[in-house]
């Protein structure tokens, strides 16, 4: 597998946020329903766009697990699978992606945003 950046190899993506302060989970999860998951996923070039709330942090690698909902690193996360980069720098400079990165910023700390190119062992 090649491990270059460029190229038509597929890449696996996680993104990894918050949202602003003032921002409301109900409304963005609406919104991230109803907007940001239908454009994405019928963009040419995404295979894959999951979108997930933290609901909560494993305290502990050993049973008895538990569990927290205080001071979880990021509340919202990304898994995403497009064909390539040149397939994800296509989509993200449409028109649609635009609208939709536009909404985005309106709710997402982009300071917190992390995103990860990552590749199965």
């Amino acid at each position: 597998m090649a491990r270059g950046f460029r190229g038509s190899v597929e890449m696996k993506l996680v993104a990894m946020y918050n949202l602003k302060k003032k921002a409301n989970l109900e409304e963005f999860k609406r919104w991230s329903r109803e907007v940001d998951q239908k454009v994405t996923s019928g963009l040419p070039g995404y295979k894959r766009f999951d979108i997930f709330e933290v609901a909560a942090l494993l305290d502990g690698s050993k049973p008895p697990y538990r569990y927290t909902e205080l001071n979880t690193p990021y509340k919202i996360i990304e898994f995403i699978e497009v064909e390539s980069q040149e397939a994800l720098e296509r989509s993200q400079s449409s028109p649609a992606m635009n609208r939709v990165m536009k909404e985005w910023s309106d709710f997402v700390d982009e300071s917190s945003v992390k995103i990860l190119r990552v590749e199965q062992i």
